[in-house]
Formats: structure tokens, C-alpha cells, sequence
């Protein structure tokens, strides 16, 4: 009987280790289901105390698969597009007492869109867009997790 390559025992060593390996990242469905409870638990809005005693904070965050709702308060949704976010320009700011995930849309597109509940005509759509934590550390984990969305709908650097 022949001895086995030492290149074929490579490949079954390989094989038997990628088998016991735990599962791969998660998908889109769950990183959107971390995002949304993380912001449901975290969000930073709660910690400006000069919001209006009229407005409730929902912070409910929804997807169409690669299409975001964010339902923020009963005045304010938000509409994104992860397939158009420049995952290069995510980023964490300190605004206020909040950290803030903030990123651009690929190539200026105004892909995110800002809708006034109570159909005043403020709405508009923009080239930025940015979601609001309680925390640096929350905010690291939920800027990783709206890079990997994007990534996973598709979303490419910007042209220039």
C-alpha cells in the first residue's frame, strides 16, 4: 500500500478542522436584528434632555431586506439604503452625550430619507445618515455591524 502525499494529508487535516469550526458570521438577517436591538436598548436620544416633553422616542428599526426603516419618534422616520452607504466613511463622533455612527452615502447619492410623521413638509432626503448611542462601546459593535450589512447588500466605496 502507497503512503498517503503529505499534501493530500494537508487537505484532510484542513477539512477535519474547518468541520468542528463554528458557524460563519452572521447574516443579514440577524445583523439587523443585533442593530435593531441595540438601538432599541441603547439609543442615545434618550440622554438629550432637551427633546420635548410631545415626543416619544420608538427607536424601532425594520427591514425590507436591504432597505432600513427607522422609526424614531412619532415624529420623525428614517429610510436607508445599506447597498448605498460608502462603508468607508463610517465613522463615531461625540455629539452632545451621545456617540453617533455616522456615514456618507456612495458618491453623494441622497439615498437617505427623512420623513416627519405629522406630514409637515420637513421632509427631505440627504447624503448622510447616523444613528445615536448611549454608549462608545455599543457604538463601536453597532458601527461594525452596519459596515457588515452594508457589505452583505452589496455597498461599494465611493467613486472618487
Amino acid at each position: 500500500m502507497k503512503r498517503p502525499h503529505k499534501w493530500m494529508m494537508s487537505v484532510v487535516a484542513l477539512l477535519l478542522v474547518g468541520c468542528k469550526s463554528s458557524p460563519g458570521d452572521p447574516d443579514l438577517n440577524a445583523t439587523i436584528t443585533w442593530m435593531g436591538n441595540a438601538l432599541a436598548r441603547h439609543n442615545g436620544q434618550r440622554l438629550d434632555s432637551t427633546i420635548s416633553k410631545d415626543v416619544k422616542l420608538i427607536n424601532k428599526l425594520t427591514a425590507d431586506h436591504c432597505q432600513l426603516t427607522y422609526e424614531l419618534s412619532n415624529f420623525e422616520t428614517i429610510q436607508y439604503d445599506l447597498s448605498d452607504i460608502d462603508t468607508r466613511t463610517l465613522k463615531l463622533e461625540t455629539i452632545g452625550q451621545s456617540t453617533w455612527v455616522t456615514f456618507r452615502t456612495r458618491d453623494y447619492h441622497h439615498s437617505v430619507r427623512y420623513i416627519d410623521a405629522h406630514g409637515q413638509k420637513l421632509n427631505y432626503d440627504s447624503e448622510t445618515g447616523g444613528f445615536s448611542l448611549d454608549s462608545q462601546e455599543v457604538a463601536t459593535s453597532f458601527s461594525k455591524a452596519l459596515g457588515r450589512a452594508a457589505k452583505l447588500c452589496g455597498a461599494k466605496p465611493s467613486t472618487f
